[in-house]
């Protein structure tokens, strides 16, 4: 692909679509159950795991992709509230993720 289109990072299939690799972010540690668009599913990612790392140059998600992802998905309605479900499951994982990786904590007036 690099000696083809050398400024151009090769297609990944995500869950939303097929976007550039540079587009397209990892699953990370549950961070994909918030983040919808451009998160490769984790089953596709396992089996081509150095396509996606490697030649498509694909970044796992971030605390920062799930931030914005929570701001875009709750001001889509206009009224920055989370449903009872998004609120019950981002508790769940945060609790889980906390105890995982102690940065999480940056990120706990935000979120």
């Amino acid at each position: 692909f690099s000696s083809a289109l050398p400024n151009v990072s090769p297609p990944v299939l995500t869950r939303s679509g097929i976007v550039r690799g540079a587009d397209a972010r990892l699953p990370f540690q549950g961070m994909e159950a918030f983040v919808k668009k451009g998160v490769v599913r984790r089953i596709v990612f396992q089996n081509a795991v150095e396509y996606h790392e490697v030649i498509a140059g694909c970044q796992t998600l971030t605390m920062e992709d799930v931030v914005s992802a929570l701001s875009s998905s709750s001001s889509r309605e206009g009224n920055n509230v989370l449903e009872e479900e998004d609120v019950v499951r981002l508790i769940k994982w945060w609790t889980k993720i906390a105890s995982i990786d102690t940065t999480a904590f940056n990120y706990a007036q935000v979120i």
